[in-house]
């Protein structure tokens, strides 16, 4: 390998060309320096978040405890970066060139405000006086937020420096999240008002600050979460909303699930009660989770709730509790098959096309949906009727896989149910498309 094949695949990390990295790889570049440098290609993919980066360099050869990069990583607070390491071996004790372990790094962040602490650290960096660039009324810095593929946001901070020379840093603002991926690999397990006021400060109930001690929680269960995740459902909306996402999947770890009979009756009254849209999503959800029939009533409440978002939970829900010895529970998907909204259609397709056992009633049920306006709709449907032999899914089946977008969902829903049909032209149609010789596979679709 010469130098320059060194510098270009350090140039094309530090630029985030996956796929210039890759080709560079492939063709045996090194993933990282024989010298074992501290500014090798890892930490340049860790140090800027770049989880998919980071994955593939460890991939071809890269070893992600050589190098400080999971301290990096976790500094920056970049949650998909730090779980790519951790998934590839990094340890999660080991320490940055200041001695710092990675949850020190991570920990530093808490409670701070991000903006602010990269204001303080540029203004501390800074050689001399620091004019601050004012873009707004009342706003002492220039931010910019960027949304990250693994859910968090990039915050940006930029001052104006000596001789009006921009000075800008960066941190993302996964940092509680990062905190609960490290505790887990090393065997720390706070207190749940500590998780709880972890999720409870993230952005949104979207965000893997959220979802990481949920699913701590989910994990850990016993009877002081329970407890907590119990009065936090007597709370604030974000309380509420946090502790029926606790309760949804509690104690699936665990065989004998001591508390699900307590956690059904408590999403059960909430799910009567409930008037907040956003908590009534985590309420229904966790009902299916729970797998409990007796909760069907309970979402027959909401299978008209004007919010598509709670009517896709319910549908999202039938899925784990319908069946042909159920007719309550048919009804209600039957319901949501007409919803105006295709993806609460397309979770319905899908709880209809996963019924264990056959009929002619629940074929026909199926077919009624091969002429639905979303392919993915079309997909589920197929997909229900392929599994049973019914040769009305070739069609709809050949016709996704000959002219749907080959990333899209309802293309990898009918490729998987094409894989595992037994119908000839099927099957011919997904070797076809394993192979992505796309002319044949079209005039497959033209057949």
């Amino acid at each position: 390998m010469s130098e320059d094949d060194a510098d270009a695949l350090l140039t094309a990390v530090r630029h985030g060309d996956l796929p210039k990295v890759r080709d560079l790889l492939a063709a045996g570049v090194p993933a990282e320096p024989a010298d074992g440098a501290a500014t090798g290609p890892l930490v340049v993919a860790a140090a800027a978040g770049d989880g998919a980066m980071a994955a593939l360099l460890v991939e071809y050869g890269a070893d992600p405890d050589r190098t400080p990069a999971l301290a990096r990583a976790a500094e920056r607070g970049a949650y998909g970066a730090v779980r790519a390491l951790l998934d590839a071996g990094a340890d999660p004790a080991g320490p940055d060139a200041d001695g710092r372990t990675p949850l020190e790094c991570a920990r530093g962040w808490l409670g701070r405000d991000p903006v602010e602490e990269l204001r303080r650290r540029l203004t501390a960096a800074a050689p001399g006086p620091v004019a601050v660039r004012e873009p707004a009324a009342r706003e002492p810095v220039a931010v910019r937020r960027e949304e990250q593929p693994d859910g968090t946001a990039l915050l940006t901070v930029e001052l104006t420096g000596v001789g009006g020379l921009p000075a800008t840093a960066g941190v993302q603002d996964g940092h509680a999240a990062v905190v609960c991926l490290l505790e887990a690999a090393l065997g720390v397990e706070p207190p749940f008002e500590e998780l709880a006021a972890r999720a409870l400060a993230a952005p949104d109930s979207e965000h893997p600050c959220w979802w990481e001690p949920v699913r701590l929680l989910h994990a850990r269960g016993g009877e002081p979460a329970f407890r907590g995740a119990e009065r936090l459902c007597g709370g604030t909306v974000r309380e509420r909303e946090f502790g029926a996402d606790v309760l949804a999947q509690f104690d699936y770890a665990s065989r004998d699930r001591p508390h699900a009979g307590q956690v059904v009756a408590l999403l059960r009254r909430m799910a009567a009660e409930e008037r907040d849209p956003a908590v009534l999503r985590s309420v229904v959800s966790g009902l299916g989770h729970q797998r409990d029939p007796a909760a069907l009533p309970d979402l027959a409440r909401h299978v008209h709730h004007p919010d598509p978002r709670v009517r896709h939970s319910v549908a999202f829900a039938l899925a784990g509790l319908v069946g042909l010895d159920r007719p309550e529970g048919m009804d209600l998907v039957t319901v949501l098959l007409a919803d105006p909204d295709e993806g609460v259609r397309d979770w319905a397709a899908f709880a209809l096309a996963s019924v264990e056992g056959d009929s002619p009633a629940l074929r026909d049920a199926l077919a009624g949906l091969l002429d639905d306006p979303a392919d993915q709709v079309v997909a589920e449907a197929a997909r229900g009727l392929a599994h049973r032999g019914d040769p009305r899914a070739v069609g709809p089946l050949l016709r996704i896989l000959a002219g749907s977008d080959p990333a899209g969902y309802a293309w990898k829903i009918a490729l998987e149910a094409a894989e595992e049909a037994t119908d000839p032209r099927l099957r011919a149609a997904a070797r076809t498309a394993a192979t992505g010789t796309w002319g044949e596979l079209r005039s497959h679709g033209a057949d």
